[in-house]
């Protein structure tokens, strides 16, 4: 690698600053989520066995999940009632001030420069975008200092961070250890891209080992973003 080429020495922390302060924005948004959840094998590909779809809103800053798909087709409408009904009550419990759920599938990337070791390995473009790459390792005896920072712990990742931004581009992790019933093995994939100012996730894949060369696999992609302004009923239409 060139020294033209070369990150700076603080890349990590930064990227992990980065990657906090745009969480905070991203909460901002309103979105659809394609969830496909299957087998994959050498010899089949991938065989779906559900596919869902949701809207996502906001309620009192918490996402609230509105099936609005199931098995490619709109959620007949006694569904879309219940759905309603549920978006109704959820309503009501955040403004008792109860919490809501998180968003799926979290990384705590924030916590990257403290709990493992990192080496820049090169350069690349990703999305179109000129990337730095590196590996990372978890650092032994690490105390992790939340739940998905534990998680995180357990495993190994490659990161290819924006040069403009520090924000990462894809996120692929390796883990080399169980973790609430995710066995030795699993990996998963993440893909962001910029909308505006804000990097937001396109697509996420959890691959768990089934048996030698077949995997069961989480595949989740996001499109339809909006800014979210004001409490309302938002809909969006199906991506093209």
């Amino acid at each position: 690698m060139s020294a033209s080429e070369a990150p700076p020495e603080d890349a990590v922390r930064r990227s992990a600053e980065a990657f906090s302060r745009n969480r905070q924005a991203a909460r901002d948004y309103v979105y659809r989520e394609d969830i496909r959840i299957g087998l994959r094998d050498p010899a089949a590909g991938f065989v779906p066995l559900d596919v869902r779809a949701y809207e996502v809103t906001l309620v009192k800053g918490a996402p609230f999940f509105r099936l609005v798909e199931a098995g490619g087709t709109a959620v007949p409408e006694a569904v879309a009632r219940k759905e309603q009904s549920r978006l109704e009550q959820f309503s009501r419990d955040r403004r008792r001030g109860e919490p809501g759920r998180g968003r799926r599938f979290v990384l705590d990337y924030s916590t990257i420069a403290e709990t493992h070791d990192t080496v820049f390995v090169g350069s690349h473009e990703s999305g179109g975008r000129p990337c730095w790459v590196f590996d990372a390792v978890p650092m032994p005896g690490t105390r992790a200092r939340s739940e998905h920072s534990q998680w995180l712990r357990v495993n190994r990742l490659r990161a290819c961070i924006d040069r403009a931004t520090l924000h990462p581009v894809r996120i692929d992790t390796w883990q080399g250890g169980s973790w609430k019933g995710a066995p030795h093995g699993t990996e998963s994939s993440r893909v962001y891209h910029l909308v505006g100012a804000v990097w937001l996730p396109e697509w996420m894949e959890l691959r768990q080992p089934r048996s030698p060369g077949a995997w069961n696999v989480t595949e989740q992609r996001y499109s339809n973003y909006r800014k979210f302004a004001a409490e309302s009923a938002v809909r969006f239409a199906p991506p093209r």
